[in-house]
Formats: structure tokens, sequence, C-alpha cells
């Protein structure tokens, strides 16, 4: 069961399994008089942003092409070249006398959204995420570059995300 604020979604290993649950927790069907109301809107397709596909009984395809296409609006960067890394070679550093980041867009809100890709569906650039984001408080023009460099990375992998495979454990 995953619960944000007022959307919920049950997956189990079978409908009855669901049903049983949703009936422990007191939830009544519509027609039913209940403290909380329940709609079955089907198989899930997408919940807070994340797409999920469906590829059998046992396997789920996450990923947040809407979301990479958002971020590289917000930077203006929708029409850049991709890189095959999500980093360079070289580690990230304070820069602490380094140019100052000219970009016109807004550093910590473009380390949010690469964060909530990052925790979510795209692990391959968790660290070069996390290397940026400690740099928001007076980022540079060096860390405005390593941030595009990820960029460039989401441009050319849009579509890609993880598969998750749940595991039913017997009790």
């Amino acid at each position: 069961c995953v619960i944000y604020v007022d959307d919920t979604i049950f997956a189990g290993p079978s409908q009855q399994d669901i049903d049983e649950e949703i009936k422990l927790l007191g939830i009544k069907q519509p027609h039913e008089e209940s403290a909380l109301e329940f709609r079955d809107e089907g198989e899930v397709a997408a919940f807070l942003g994340i797409k999920i596909d469906k590829r059998s009984t046992s396997e789920f395809y996450l990923s947040q092409p809407g979301l990479i296409k958002k971020v590289l609006e917000a930077a203006g960067m929708s029409e850049c070249n991709s890189n095959t890394t999500p980093s360079a070679l070289e580690p990230l550093g304070p820069d602490i006398d380094g140019a100052a980041m000219e970009e016109n867009w807004e550093y910590a809100s473009i380390i949010g959204m690469l964060m909530y890709l990052a925790n979510n569906t795209r692990p391959d650039i968790a660290h070069a995420v996390h290397a940026c984001a400690r740099y928001t408080h007076n980022p540079k023009k060096s860390h405005a570059t390593a941030v595009k460099h990820i960029l460039r990375y989401l441009q050319g992998t849009k579509e890609k995300g993880m598969t998750i495979r749940p595991n039913h454990v017997h009790g």
C-alpha cells in the first residue's frame, strides 16, 4: 500500500489478497457507509509523475520522461546534444574562487527536480546529482557546467528508468 495525501495504490499477489487488505483497513465499497471513500480506478499507469509499465505479473518498469522534459525545458536545454555519461571524470569541488554561474535558471530548482529523478527512477544519476547538490548554497560556473552535463545525459536517456520485481513473501 502506497499513500500520498489522498491517493493510494494497493498492490499484491492476487486481487483476493488486495481485497482482504482493504477490508481489514475498514474501507468499504462506494455503495457502503464508510469514513473513507474508495474508488477502484483499475490498473495503475502513473503515480506522482512516475510512469508505471506493467511488463508481467512480477515486473514493472518505472520511468519519468515527463519530468525529464520539464527539467530540460526549465534549464533551456530542450534541444541540447546528449552525453553518454552523467558526469565528467574529474571530481566536482567547491571552486571557491571560480567564476560565478551565468545561467538564467534557478540552480536549486533544477537540483530539486534532478534529486526527485535520482531518488525515484534514475539511480544512475544519483552520484552526479548529489555532488552538484553540495554546492546549492553558492553555485559557480563549474557547478552549473556539471548540472548541464547531467542534463545532456538525460537528453539521450529520457525513456530510461528502472525495473522492479517485487517478491511475495508467504507468512
